[in-house]
């Protein structure tokens, strides 16, 4: 399969909004870099995106989102709509 480097910046909500290499076969992310190139954060990546490629396919990661319905701390949750 082909693959291809892409330029992002990281989807999380903090204020350095890291600069991205992500490494791409298909659909699949396959490696995240940090990108020499980017003005502020220069190739540093932090540990919530080192392994990036991982997490985003992980069949442990959310797709929807929830409401608890039990205790809190007991797990018992329902799926919703976004809306």
């Amino acid at each position: 399969m082909n693959r291809m480097i892409r330029r992002s910046v990281c989807p999380y909500d903090c204020p350095d909004t890291c600069g991205l290499l992500v490494e791409v076969a298909g659909e699949q992310v396959v490696k995240v870099s940090g990108d020499p190139e980017h003005p502020f954060t220069r190739g540093f990546l932090c540990p919530k995106m080192q392994h990036y490629e991982r997490t985003v396919h992980s069949p442990r990661r959310l797709t929807t989102p929830l409401r608890r319905r039990g205790a809190k701390g007991s797990g018992d949750f329902q799926p919703i709509t976004w809306d």
